[in-house]
Parts: C-alpha cells; sequence; structure tokens
C-alpha cells in the first residue's frame, strides 16, 4: 500500500470518527441553556462581497470630470437639476415598492405561522422567520434568523480573536464557511437546510469541537420551546 493511500485512510477514519463523536454529542445535547454569549464571546455579520460605496464611485466621477470645460459643467448641472427633478417624482413612487416588497417578504415569513406563533416570537423581540440559526456556545445561545435581509453574508464567530468559525448564512439554511480548528471537520459537515435537516447525519446540528461551537436550526416552535426553559442574561 503506497503511503499517500494510507494517509488518506487516517484521514477518512478521524474525520467518520469525529462524526460519531458528534453524533453521540448530538443525542446527549442539553436542550436549555443561556440567552446570551460568554465573556469575551462575539458575533459580528459582514457581506460576501463587498462593493463599491456610492461615495467613492461619486469622487472617481468627479475626477474623470476635473478638466472639462465651464462649458460642459454647465450642461452636466442642467442634466443634474433634471435628473433630480425625475427623483423627486419617482422616489415616492420607488418608496412604495420597497414598502411593498418588503411587506411581501414579510408575508412570506409569516405564512406558515400561526399568529400566536408570530405574537410569542415578537414579545421575546425575535424577527420573524421560518427557521433560525442558533448559535450554541456551551451554554450560552444566540438565535438567528434565516431571512431575506441576512441571505448572502457571513457570520463570525468568535470565542477568541484566535479562536473563530465564520458560518454562510441563507434562506432557510447555513454553513461552516471558515475556522480555526486544527482538524477542520466541520468544514465537511455539509449544509444544513430546512429540508435536509432530518436526513443528514448529524441532523440540524454543524459541530466544531475544538472551538466549543455548535450551530443548530430550529424552527420557530423550536426556538419558542428553548427560550422558556432558557435564563436570560
Amino acid at each position: 500500500m503506497k503511503k499517500k493511500d494510507l494517509w488518506i485512510i487516517v484521514a477518512a477514519a478521524l474525520c467518520a470518527a469525529a462524526l460519531l463523536v458528534g453524533a453521540k454529542f448530538v443525542e446527549s445535547k442539553p436542550r436549555q441553556g443561556q440567552l446570551g454569549l460568554p465573556d469575551g464571546a462575539t458575533l459580528e455579520f459582514t457581506d460576501v462581497t463587498p462593493t463599491a460605496s456610492g461615495r467613492a464611485l461619486s469622487w472617481l466621477f468627479a475626477s474623470a470630470c476635473a478638466e472639462e470645460d465651464a462649458q460642459t459643467q454647465e450642461a452636466d448641472a442642467a442634466e443634474a437639476d433634471a435628473e433630480e427633478a425625475d427623483a423627486a417624482e419617482t422616489e415616492p413612487a420607488e418608496a412604495d415598492a420597497e414598502e411593498a416588497d418588503a411587506g411581501s417578504q414579510e408575508g412570506a415569513a409569516y405564512a406558515n405561522l400561526d399568529e400566536e406563533t408570530v405574537a410569542a416570537l415578537e414579545e421575546w423581540g425575535m424577527e420573524v422567520a421560518e427557521s433560525y440559526l442558533i448559535v450554541w456556545m456551551g451554554d450560552y445561545f444566540q438565535p438567528i434568523p434565516l431571512i431575506e435581509k441576512y441571505d448572502g453574508q457571513l457570520l463570525r464567530v468568535a470565542r477568541t480573536e484566535a479562536d473563530y468559525n465564520v458560518v454562510e448564512i441563507g434562506v432557510n439554511r447555513f454553513d461552516m464557511h471558515e475556522a480555526t480548528c486544527p482538524d477542520q471537520v466541520c468544514l465537511t459537515e455539509g449544509e444544513v437546510t430546512l429540508e435536509n435537516r432530518n436526513s443528514r447525519l448529524l441532523g440540524s446540528y454543524i459541530i466544531c469541537m475544538p472551538n466549543n461551537v455548535v450551530l443548530e436550526l430550529k424552527t420557530p416552535e423550536e426556538l419558542l420551546d428553548l427560550l422558556a426553559q432558557s435564563t436570560v442574561e
């Protein structure tokens, strides 16, 4: 047997062992905890693909036009006035469209929930969603709604500056994107979705044992059960 093949077999065995240990952990995971963060821990959202700001683009445009003569500048000023007038006319319509879009997204989140569940979530100060990412750090937990608002963002979960995990967020789904743990097993555990959580080996969980970070997907009803049994920091 080649040395390379042996290393592959050993790595696969270690990965399988870690998953089995994780499965045992899931079976014994306590269903209560403390809402909040342990001392020194942080949660921080960041965009996957940062975009240039309007201010930066305006500066580039101004620099490119700096050498225009007075006549061109007057034409630009007139065009700007016309655009401003158009914007003033279209702004109310755009605002109404944005409000309608926000309302449709909110309606989608409410669609499968009864009024009592929605009221209970709002009483806890939670954004209404079909599912939630629960970030466990030891006995502490923080819920993150898996909604359109956070789609395409990364969540940095840091126990310390050196020990952290980065979670990719989507609508009703999440995946481990990056981790500082030595074995990197959590990166191989796959995406958790509302649809696949009942068929995965680890169910609703992604587990990073070295960093003591556990990610769990919960429905609104399951989150309310957890909150009801929890203590608040």
